[in-house]
């Protein structure tokens, strides 16, 4: 794969250059040659440094617009990034889950994010502090041109499937070429394991995919599976076998029903309000679970890139008296991965940790 193309630009004026010489008059070597005027050297250095057209890899990931509802923290609107050598960054959304970034803000990567309330309430207490979404946070950083990955049209497969994991592949080969730098990717959920599999490609020229990633950073990823969706997929269909009647019948009834909202949520019909019930009997609900085939065959995160993994945990118990706290009684994980599971073998990590117990007052 070759690093830094020639600019559009530089390109369109070479060729427009062999087509001129190819017409000019032999008399023309006596002609008397004028400068270029400095406006027209200024429009040649815009044509030849705007960079890449922004949907230039438009076939395999979006590029968000920018939103007046998404500010700066200080509320001024955020300034578009110039594209010349910029970092491409890629938010691959989760299971079941999908893109949208407009003024409802009602994506995962669209949601107001509170960046000050980590230890002070969450975003319910610090509504005032919420100023943009994730994507408009990125979308001020210097040097960033975002871009979002959209697998919701097969969200229910698993991170295998030709149109997740190796589609990303191809959308991280079509923006490292397009740039010249390599990518940054951000997963959430199984978002993060479909990185890794796109990571364990290798581009149209044989280069491994990985060579053109900077940096990962995975959000609440199951990297050794879901325990919740293991527990919940052994009682139901632990329960839909079992030698007691009076189980057996209820239970084979809701395994049933989920295998149908499977098969209704493929067909684009909604089963429940609920997308993880529909999903669940799916390929993807399946594989999600802790030491499934599938998480056991899915290619590790490669050395050869800076890998960050973010946790979240609920903790609950623990009583706050006289100033002394005691320990917490139970540690949840974030409702749908554990702490170890979402930061399994990062080189750094971030945890969140939310306490519930008893405080004096």
């Amino acid at each position: 794969m070759k690093f830094k193309p020639i600019a559009y630009g530089a390109t369109a004026l070479a060729v427009f250059a062999m087509s001129c010489a190819t017409v000019t008059p032999s008399y023309a070597d006596d002609m008397p040659q004028t400068a270029p005027s400095d406006d027209a050297i200024v429009a040649e250095q815009q044509e030849t440094n705007q960079g890449p057209d922004a949907n230039v890899c438009s076939e395999f990931v979006e590029h968000p617009q920018l939103l007046a509802s998404d500010t700066q923290p200080d509320g001024t609107p955020i300034q578009p990034q110039a594209a010349e050598n910029a970092t491409p960054v890629v938010l691959v959304h989760g299971w079941v889950s999908y893109f949208k970034h407009d003024d409802d803000h009602d994506g995962y990567f669209s949601k107001y994010v509170d960046r000050t309330a980590n230890d002070r309430g969450g975003v319910l207490l610090a509504d005032a502090d919420v100023a943009s979404s994730m994507i408009g946070i990125a979308q001020q950083v210097p040097g960033a041109q975002v871009y979002a990955f959209d697998y919701s049209e097969v969200g229910a497969h698993w991170v295998t499937d030709p149109y997740i994991g190796p589609n990303l592949a191809k959308g991280v080969e079509c923006l490292a070429e397009a740039y010249g730098n390599k990518v940054v990717l951000v997963g959430h959920s199984m978002g993060g394991l479909t990185i890794r599999e796109a990571l364990s490609h290798e581009t149209s020229d044989g280069t491994p995919v990985s060579d053109l990633v900077s940096h990962v950073l995975t959000i609440g990823t199951p990297h050794t599976g879901s325990i919740y969706a293991e527990i919940a997929a052994t009682t139901v269909g632990g329960a839909a076998s079992s030698d007691i009647a009076a189980l057996r019948l209820p239970a084979k009834l809701v395994w049933d029903a989920l295998g149908i909202c499977n098969s209704l949520y493929e067909a684009d019909v909604d089963c429940t309000p609920i997308p993880a019930l529909n999903a669940f009997r799916g390929e993807g609900g399946q594989a999600l679970r802790t030491g499934s085939k599938e998480i056991r065959e899915l290619p590790p995160m490669p050395a050869s890139v800076n890998y960050t993994a973010v946790s979240g945990d609920i903790q609950l118990g623990g009583i706050s008296l006289f100033g002394k706290t005691s320990d917490p009684v139970v540690s949840l994980g974030d409702m749908l991965v554990d702490q170890k599971s979402a930061t399994f073998a990062a080189d750094s990590q971030v945890d969140n940790v939310c306490r519930y117990g008893v405080i004096s007052k």
